[in-house]
């Protein structure tokens, strides 16, 4: 995947914690956050992020997957 990118961080209900995009440039722009969601958001968080050609990558976080 190349930039840019689309990067979309969701909650378990549906509710976006995140979205920004990451220009050819390396520079994140756009970055929306939603910090009282963020606060109340519930697992499991859905992390997508898309190309420019459309291309998906999916990440599923759950808190198993925060503990090392």
């Amino acid at each position: 995947m190349a930039p840019p990118l689309e990067i979309h961080v969701n909650g378990a209900d549906d509710d976006e914690v995140i979205h920004a995009s990451l220009r050819e440039d390396g520079r994140l722009v756009d970055l929306m956050s939603y910090p009282e969601q963020t606060v109340s958001a519930r697992f499991p968080l859905t992390a997508t992020v898309t190309d420019a050609k459309g291309n998906a990558l999916e990440i599923t976080v759950t808190p198993d997957t925060l503990v090392q």
